[in-house]
């Protein structure tokens, strides 16, 4: 009985993993169907272009002086975050990008490193997205130094199951549609991570980087509430859950990666994308400058901070040089004062180190 119950399992679990993608043998495509088509946006295509369509259009309270380098951008249901979102995307609605590089948290799978997904092209209700295999291939090829040292860690791989049902990475697919019409992307999924990763898994980046590269990190910030385990204060909450994400939005901007991972140490703040974040912090240029262009939370909108989630957009663009050094010098003032009033920075909170506890390896690596 329990053989069978067991053999019943695997087989429903099969199905379900091949359910999720289409293959077309004679096109030689293997498509990823839209997973949350219908619940985190609307699965009919026309609604669902009028929708993303007014969003974009809507006045943006914040646009950027230059072409954008970079994004951040939630991926809650558009009721929640489309319009936070969409304030983001419409920075780089007149501008031309060819390859998109998506940096995404793993919500349904554990995972170290980095997972680089098989398929050819993501479905939305709005089409097929290219993926960019020649590129995703460069990455997922071991370099032979790495091959032949074990002691050597190569960060990308392929968890096949965890881009499934990930929705963080599919949510920014139909505003790139809308926005950008043409391009290619580089969907990443990025799991645990030590601090020593982050500057190999920069260095392999850069190179994929052109003038016509776009970098997408998706990203919710704080999740306040005893339903996400973590309430470090329990009066005046709208006001310190600003106070806490303002915070992180000041050191993002300035392409901060150490005092990015001091705050998360210091705070413990449950930002889901954290290593996305950190990733693309140690990836951009030093001459580069952040912009918050639109945050609500979710406790606002529902006139109910019992627990509440952050929506945060932001655009990155490169300074001119004499504005880069001016802030590069101001930068250098405000770490040595950060590093005074950070009293232990060392101990996170117990939610954060549940979370990132016995990671599974990848499987599948080159």
């Amino acid at each position: 009985m329990k053989k069978h119950l067991i053999y019943a399992l695997i087989c429903v679990s099969f199905v379900s993993f091949a359910a999720s993608f289409s293959v077309f043998a004679k096109e030689g495509k293997i498509v990823r169907e839209a997973a949350v088509a219908g619940r985190f946006y609307d699965a009919d295509p026309t609604v669902l272009k009028n929708k993303v369509n007014s969003l974009l259009s809507m006045e943006t309270p914040t646009m950027v002086d230059s072409k954008p380098i970079a994004l951040i951008a939630p991926h809650a249901g558009y009721m929640y975050s489309g319009l936070i979102a969409a304030h983001g995307y419409s920075n780089i609605k007149d501008h031309k990008y060819d390859r998109v590089i998506i940096l995404a948290p793993s919500h349904t799978k554990r995972f170290r490193g980095i997972s680089v997904p098989h398929f050819t092209h993501y479905k939305t209700p709005l089409g097929l997205v290219e993926v960019d295999r020649k590129v995703c291939d460069k990455l997922l090829k071991t370099p032979k130094a790495y091959k032949e040292d074990k002691r050597k860690w190569w960060p990308f791989g392929t968890m096949p199951t965890a881009h499934v049902q990930e929705h963080s990475l599919e949510t920014q697919l139909p505003f790139l549609q809308m926005a950008i019409k043409k391009f290619k992307i580089v969907p990443l999924l990025v799991g645990y991570l030590n601090i020593e990763d982050y500057a190999l898994i920069a260095k392999t980046i850069k190179p994929l980087i052109t003038k016509n590269t776009l970098i997408v990190v998706s990203t919710d910030f704080m999740h306040y509430g005893d339903s996400y385990s973590f309430v470090p204060f329990r009066n005046n909450v709208e006001e310190n859950i600003r106070k806490y994400d303002y915070t992180a939005f000041k050191i993002i901007s300035q392409i901060d990666f150490d005092r990015f991972v001091e705050y998360r140490q210091a705070t413990g703040s449950t930002i889901c994308g954290t290593r996305a974040i950190s990733v693309l912090l140690k990836t951009l240029p030093r001459t580069s400058r952040g912009k918050l262009i639109a945050y609500d939370t979710s406790g606002r909108q529902a006139q109910n901070f019992a627990f509440s989630v952050s929506y945060a957009s932001m655009a990155f663009t490169i300074e001119k040089k004499g504005k880069a050094k001016a802030k590069v010098d101001d930068k250098s003032k405000e770490k040595n004062k950060a590093k005074t009033e950070n009293k232990n920075p060392e101990n996170e909170s117990a939610s954060t180190k549940k979370e990132e506890s016995k990671p599974e390896p990848q499987t599948d690596k080159n």
